[in-house]
């Protein structure tokens, strides 16, 4: 019974951590408006914007993988 409940909590709190992360993910590129004006302006910022986004797509898809495994539902998007 126990391990059935850890793996529930498990399953929670890796379908928050992907939500979190995605929302992270959307709310950089959103910020820095990645449609150029910030690597006409700034292009190390840009670079480094880029950089923090392809590290997020990365963990989203090594949790993606987990919660698949998991056979947990994920949010479409």
């Amino acid at each position: 019974m126990k391990s059935s409940m850890n793996t529930e909590n498990d399953k929670d709190t890796y379908l928050r951590l992907y939500n979190r992360l995605r929302q992270l993910r959307d709310a950089l590129v959103e910020f820095y408006g990645l449609n150029g004006d910030l690597k006409q302006l700034d292009p190390d910022k840009y670079q480094q914007c880029q950089k923090q986004i392809n590290e997020l797509n990365r963990q989203l898809r090594s949790l993606r993988l987990q919660l698949l495994m998991m056979k947990v539902e994920l949010p479409s998007g």
